[in-house]
């Protein structure tokens, strides 16, 4: 080759390349907000081309290699409205800057739920509620869960009482399903749940969930609530929907503010015709009331008769409250910032319990003589004197301190972020009353009077999460890590009665632990008009329980060799106790019962049963949104987990929402979910007293509340192997919804509808309890093998369920000036929701054996899953507000629920009615049955295959109306509030059925939406800064 062919080839080529490069350019910029402020991790895109790039932490970006000529360049970001601009591309840089406005989102909410791109509520093709820091502070309550009550649509938290660990940590329910079917998120990380397991009275019995009351209110800048499966998304637990928290952060300025409140109530007069000893038979309960004159009969021989006169409405003032709240930010490094929020409660017991219609004092005792000790049993001052109200029907007492923090700080082109917390409860409930002539419950020599056992737990909860957050290339990603723990302890004053006779004291009593790390990575970004994220997450879990001190749980064997009520000794007792010949009262009963009474300790045994109570999981997933066409978006997840006890599991879901002309937009969701067992159910292991109601109308007990020693008994224990039971699988779930949202002439709309339905269904058994028909004999036999001796019934975890949720939500707001008057914001929520059981499964064990079924999960099971709960809920808040006066009034109706005790109906051909209440009493709806009833049927195929009909009673409760109110007077710097909960003092349906009140003590029943506290007052005083 010569030079001169060679310089042509070579010109040539130079030539090429330069006008190959001359066909590219680079387009960079910023992108900041209205105020100037930058937005990193904003998108920018090149449209009609897959080019693109994500802000960094200073709002920069930067595209290389777009082709010379005319583009249109987009930028978007989370709660702001999309800029295009159009740039002509030549060669070299070509600067495009963004400001983008968020005028677009005036009057919606944005949410980080629902979806894992930029969405406001109403955008979404699922239904998220958005609450505000407004909404919060105005709905005049303190706790974080009775915020939420009186703002969700379908969210329950109902008030129990004497229900052990329930009554300090309360369960609640999302449209329908129980606590441990919601995922709870701290700044879109997940919540860990509670150690404690509900097994007592309430809709969530048998399962766990978070304590949404641990997390101070103090701390919430909005609370997002999601309405739809999203397991798909999110993981285990979001079968009924998520709520995600999110923290206050230095945009929200301080607060401090202090809350003081206490119940106003009225507790009507009793009767003078009312007989105290008859308020067991003809449904006649009332409050005790300590106005009036007792007059006692001196002979019981016959009958007891009390009488009240002069009895008059008496103002009960009891469970009073006071609150510090307090939140303030600090910066910290070159534009970040710390929040810390603190919240200090107070709060005394409410009580509402009744006369205990029953002896309480034997008839010819030793100890007494005669009948005097009954007598005198109301008067006070003398030594037989019981004050009615020593046992709480009612609000426990509780001490809460909560505080939290939340921070982020920019570190060169990253966002670096913490946020945490810690809370303290200590809380005091009491339990079922220790009657005097309880022999093998009370020493009558230490407590003659007999006494009341007060469980008093302490409740401590940690957590804490980090992470970091930047832009690689085109992806945006999140790497984060969260611990958190929950340490149920709990104690108990009360006695021993095996250890002989001594004064009531405290008993350390053990309790459980419950820990979770999980780390997660998440990428987005956006390949053309998809928005595409993946993430990966790992989660390791620990459930521990940790035994009481020796004489919480030990049989001290006192009093095994005494018979009757009265011995005498010369020495010293089996304790130890020097008597010096002193007559000495013993227990009604030939064996005290041992452990502490009401709650036992947890015993070394079910310590050890936890020592493997440990898991791992690993997660991966996928989620895309994209306009398919114009109006019309549709969206797609798929998440697989590992989890090391049970497998592996796949869930999907798929979404599409289409934009109609007059602002009316149509959505729809299908999804797979579940929910993993929780480690406390597989590994529950305890014995407790449980006071039940006796159904069998064979009974000679028939009708009466008894005390059972329950053992709860892990799946690996004899006693639930030899039953059939097996290791815990997943609960599996399929949600279906369908709904529309539509600005109308102002008015904002929301209308859903959905079916949530869960297949092997995680609950607890009934109670199989020892006795001498077939099925008590083999239970009998059982609990002696099981290693918990002192347990006369049992029960366990088992995947026997499946059931059918269905409901419709609907959700309004108006806005209005009304001139003179202010302005009027107006909400309106309302939901209805059905839950039906469609299968129950029988354990092997039980196969053959005749009627176990109805004891595996029974009637009184079935109605606290199906119809413990309203059936429906409507709330009506309005906000009216001129100049600096502001008036919140809020309505909420509480739709219909049934007792989850029954009597039998009388469906014999004998002619012997089944029931102590007859069939017309309780038809009438009143008579001396009182209450409002209605027939329950169910019917079931028992082990020799023929069919069984149960027929029964049960009360009707609910359909009230509770109105609250609220005036404030806001000077900005300072608000000035006062209000009122339950204005009316609206009050539940007094129980009627005989036998289940606690001998008319209980007056109210044990579970209710709203409480039995009646009205409550209160003021607040708030400085902003």
């Amino acid at each position: 080759m010569n030079i001169r062919k060679a310089v042509t080839i070579t010109t040539a080529l130079l030539f090429l390349l330069t006008g190959a490069m001359a066909q590219t350019g680079s387009i960079s910029g910023t992108v900041i907000d209205g105020g100037g402020a930058a937005l990193a991790g904003a998108n920018v895109m090149v449209e009609g081309t897959e080019l693109g790039a994500a802000t960094d932490v200073g709002g920069n970006y930067s595209i290389s290699g777009v082709s010379a000529g005319t583009h249109t360049v987009t930028a978007s970001f989370v709660g702001y409205e999309s800029s295009s601009k159009s740039v002509t591309v030549g060669a070299g840089n070509n600067t495009v800057n963004f400001s983008l406005a968020i005028s677009a989102l005036a009057g919606r909410e944005v949410a980080v739920i629902g979806s894992r791109f930029a969405h406001a509520a109403e955008d979404q093709a699922v239904p998220v509620d958005v609450f505000t820091a407004a909404d919060i502070r105005r709905a005049g309550y303190t706790e974080t869960g009775q915020v939420l009550q009186a703002l969700a649509p379908s969210f329950n938290m109902p008030k129990t009482t004497i229900s052990d660990g329930s009554d300090s940590v309360r369960p609640m329910t999302l449209r329908g399903l129980s606590s441990g079917q919601v995922l709870v998120l701290i700044n879109g990380k997940r919540r860990h749940t509670t150690a404690l397991v509900h097994v007592n009275n309430s809709p969530s019995r048998g399962d766990t969930g978070v304590d949404l009351n641990a997390i101070p209110a103090a701390a919430i800048q909005r609370i997002e609530v999601l309405r739809d499966g999203a397991a798909a998304q999110y993981g285990s637990d979001a079968i009924a929907g998520v709520i995600n928290i999110v923290l206050k952060t230095a945009a929200d300025g301080g607060t401090f503010s202090v809350y003081k409140g206490q119940n106003n109530h009225i507790a009507e007069a009793i009767p003078e015709s009312a007989n105290l000893y008859d308020w067991v038979g003809n449904g006649e309960r009332y409050e005790w009331n300590p106005t009036g004159t007792v007059d006692n009969t001196t002979n019981f021989t016959a009958g007891s008769e009390a009488h009240i006169t002069g009895s008059e409405d008496y103002l009960v003032t009891d469970g009073e409250q006071l609150q510090i709240q307090y939140s303030n930010s600090v910066e910290i490094g070159n534009g970040g910032y710390l929040m810390v929020a603190a919240e200090a409660r107070t709060k005394e017991a409410s009580n509402r319990v009744g006369f205990q219609a029953a002896r309480l004092y034997e008839v010819n005792s030793d100890y007494w003589s005669d009948d005097e000790a009954e007598t005198k049993r109301l008067q006070s001052g003398t030594d037989w004197y019981i004050n009615p109200k020593r046992m709480i029907w009612g609000d426990q007492a509780k001490n809460n301190f909560g505080a939290m923090y939340n921070a982020e700080l920019p570190v060169s082109d990253k966002r670096v972020y913490a946020f945490g917390g810690y809370t303290v409860r200590n809380a005091d409930t009491g339990c079922y009353t220790r009657k005097p002539n309880q022999g093998n419950k009370t020493w009558l020599s230490s407590n003659p009077t007999g006494f009341v056992p007060h469980i008093q737990p302490t409740v401590t909860d940690y957590s804490m999460s980090t992470g970091i957050e930047g832009v690689f290339g085109s992806w945006s990603y999140d790497l984060s890590s969260t611990f958190g723990m929950n340490d149920f302890h709990f104690n108990m004053l009360s006695t021993n009665a095996s250890f002989g006779p001594e004064q009531i004291r405290s008993y350390d009593i053990g309790g459980f632990v419950f820990s979770q790390l999980t780390n997660n990575l998440d990428l987005t970004t956006q390949m053309g008009n998809i928005d595409l994220a993946v993430g990966a997450e790992t989660r390791k879990e620990k459930y521990r329980i940790y035994a009481g001190e020796t004489a919480s749980y030990a049989n001290g064997q006192a009093g095994t060799n005494i018979t009757g009520w009265d011995a005498y000794t010369t020495s010293d007792d089996t304790n130890g106790v020097a008597y010096l010949d002193t007559f000495i009262t013993g227990v009604n009963s030939n064996t005290a019962g041992g452990g502490c009474q009401c709650f036992s300790g947890f015993r070394p045994s079910n310590a050890a049963a936890t020592q493997e109570a440990n898991r791992t999981s690993f997660a991966s997933y996928a989620d895309a949104e994209m306009e398919l066409m114009a109006g019309m978006r549709v969206g797609g997840a798929l998440r697989f987990e590992n989890y090391s006890d049970f497998g592996s599991t796949v869930n999907f879901k798929g979404t599409a929402r289409y934009e109609l002309s007059g602002g009316i937009v149509l959505r729809a969701a299908g999804s797979s979910g579940f929910r993993a067992p929780a480690l406390a159910q597989a590994f529950q292991s305890k014995v407790a007293t449980n006071f039940m109601l006796d159904d069998d109308p064979e009974s000679s007990t028939y009708g009466q509340t008894l005390a059972f020693e329950v053992g709860n008994f892990p799946v690996d224990n004899p006693f639930s192997q030899a039953l059939g039971a097996t290791e815990l699988t997943p609960e599996n779930s399929i949600n279906v919804s369908g709904g529309l949202n539509a600005n109308i002439g102002g008015i904002r709309l929301s209308l859903d509808a959905y079916s949530v339905t869960i297949t092997d269904r995680i609950v607890m058994t009934g109670n199989f309890s020892a006795g001498d028909s077939e099925l008590g004999i083999k239970i009998a036999e059982l609990l002696a093998a099981s290693g918990v001796p002192e347990a006369t019934s049992g029960r366990f975890f088992f995947n026997g369920v499946d059931t059918k949720t269905s409901g419709i939500d609907i959700v309004a707001a108006y806005s209005m000036d009304i001139s003179s008057l202010g302005n009027l914001d107006l909400s309106f929520s309302y939901n209805t929701t059905t839950t039906e059981i469609t299968e129950v499964r029988t354990p092997s064990g039980l196969a053959d054996v005749l009627n176990a079924d109805a004891t595996l999960f029974d009637n009184q099971e079935r109605r606290t899953m199906e119809s413990s709960q309203p059936n429906n809920n409507l709330h009506l808040t309005a906000n009216l507000s001129k100049g600096n006066w502001y008036v919140k009034y809020h309505i909420w109706r509480v739709g219909e629920s049934l007792s989850r005790g029954a009597y039998k109906k009388d469906h014999d051909d004998d002619g012997v009615n089944d029931s102590p209440l007859s069939d017309a009493a309780i038809a009438d709806n009143g008579g001396s049955a009182g209450g409002t009833w209605r027939e329950w049927t169910r019917t079931y195929s028992n082990a020799d295959g023929e069919s069984v009909t149960d027929y029964e009673w049960v009360q009707v409760f609910g359909n009230k109306t509770i109105m609250d109110l609220e005036v404030g007077y806001d000077l900005g710097m300072v608000t000035i509030s006062a209000g009122a909960n339950n204005l009316l003092d609206v009050m539940p349906e007094k129980g009627a059925q005989p036998g289940s009140g606690n001998n008319g003590a209980f007056v109210y029943d044990g579970l209710s939406p709203f409480g039995m506290n009646g009205k409550f007052v209160y003021t607040k005083l708030s400085f902003n800064f």
